[in-house]
């Protein structure tokens, strides 16, 4: 291959702290303004983050992940959040082998294993949310989501899928905090007030996967369940991955990551759709017509594009990349930023309208849409938050009617890695379901 050569992207020639408070006081408006002024490439550079660089064009994020695969690093930051066996901070051949363990998760009769354990979720909240009331919809939806992917992976009920969704929850709180985002950005993130209860939590957690792993393997023979478990303990065993933390983080990261991007994604399509009340009614029509589906995935795929759970994926080059004219250099961090990568006018008509109906006619350009990341190291499971995020969508329409309890649309809140509705996506539901849907001011949308 030959060298590489050129200079860096343009960017800012502010102080890192400076940039820093940018970032997390107007993310992206400050990102907006550095892309009209130096283009879809930029260089930025933030406290314990380093030189970063910023891409928001898609043939750049297309020449990014089309590269050598392995010049860029896995997110190794998350290894005190996932552990330091997870997939998510594996790289080269170990991260290949990770995947292969897991991928059985995610063919087709699991998922649809997975479908019937989030209708059960589904009709279990539902039936217990005050019509008439007020609620913050996002806390209820991770209950939801939690519940199900700890009956998909694990096969758990009753008290034991109780006992685990209080542990998981709190350890999901914690990761949520203000704190774990300024962990990020401090030298010393073990002096933060709930960093070694964050760890203790992930412990007890990862304590919790190691016993149902050792039951399991004392328990042997017919009587245990065919379900994802037993798939991912075969796969491991076919693929040599040891036990202990090896197979103890794959599995916590499969649950941190099947429950909160997925919930995050159903409130924010729920947050768009009382808000555009016609395209909420034919998605009730054509789900009460047996149907739906396709355009349930549409108004999926557009909440993702205007409001992405997970708005950058980064990386750390590993050795130079070429983007376009500019070169970047080892140890700088790749940031595709997709609220704006998402916005770009030369591919999306009118980008910041929500227009489910533009994901019925093709799907979205691969480069230019991308919650689930690309390259080597996208997301595994994104087969799995389709199929979660669909289902709970359709379901929670078909059994409430929610509706807005204020006039301006909620502004998206950034809580650690994720962005979410800011005041939780706050609805009042109706019941039944099929009483008029009130109009919503043009303000709101």
């Amino acid at each position: 291959m030959a060298p590489v050569s050129g200079t860096p992207p343009p960017g800012p020639n502010l102080p890192a702290v400076a940039q820093a408070l940018a970032f997390l006081t107007a993310e992206r408006r400050a990102l907006a303004a550095a892309k009209r002024r130096y283009g879809g490439c930029f260089s930025a550079r933030l406290p314990r983050v380093g030189d970063t660089v910023v891409v928001l064009d898609p043939d750049l994020v297309k020449q990014l992940y089309n590269g050598e695969p392995e010049a860029l690093e896995a997110q190794h930051e998350l290894s005190p959040i996932y552990g330091a066996a997870s997939l998510l901070v594996a790289d080269g051949g170990r991260h290949r082998m990770l995947r292969r363990t897991v991928a059985p998760l995610f063919g087709p009769a699991a998922l649809e294993f997975g479908r019937e354990a989030l209708v059960v979720a589904v009709d279990r909240a539902v039936e217990q949310w005050p019509r008439g009331k007020t609620i913050a919809l996002l806390p209820e939806l991770r209950k939801i989501t939690l519940e199900a992917i700890l009956r998909y992976l694990f096969g758990l009920e009753g008290e034991r899928l109780r006992a685990w969704q209080r542990r998981f929850a709190e350890l999901l709180s914690l990761i949520t905090s203000w704190q774990s985002t300024l962990r990020f950005l401090s030298g010393h993130p073990r002096a933060l007030e709930n960093w070694r209860r964050l760890q203790r939590q992930r412990d007890a957690c990862r304590q919790l996967i190691d016993e149902e792993i050792r039951r399991r393997e004392r328990e042997t023979g017919a009587s245990l369940p065919a379900d994802a478990m037993a798939q991912f303990l075969d796969a491991a065993e076919r693929e040599g991955v040891s036990e202990g933390p090896e197979r103890q983080d794959q599995l916590l990261t499969l649950v941190i990551g099947g429950y909160d991007a997925p919930a995050i994604t159903v409130a924010w399509a729920v947050e768009r759709l009382i808000r555009h009340p016609d395209i909420l009614e034919r998605l009730r029509e054509e789900t009460a017509a047996g149907g739906g589906e396709e355009f349930a995935e549409a108004v999926v795929k557009e909440t993702m594009r205007l409001r992405p759970p997970i708005p950058f994926a980064a990386h750390r080059a590993r050795s130079k990349i070429r983007l376009g004219d500019y070169t970047v250099a080892p140890g700088t961090v790749v940031l595709p930023y997709l609220p704006l990568l998402h916005r770009d006018p030369e591919v999306f008509d009118n980008p910041s309208q929500f227009r489910p109906e533009r994901f019925l006619r093709s799907d979205p350009p691969r480069y230019a849409w991308a919650p689930f990341g690309r390259g080597s190291h996208a997301c595994i499971g994104s087969p799995f938050a389709y199929v979660e995020i669909k289902t709970i969508l359709i379901a929670l329409l078909t059994r409430a009617a929610p509706v807005p309890t204020r006039e301006r649309a909620e502004p998206m809140a950034r809580r650690a890695a994720t962005v979410v509705p800011g005041h939780g996506c706050r609805v009042r539901l109706r019941h039944p379901i099929h009483d008029p849907v009130p109009a919503v001011s043009a303000v709101s949308r």
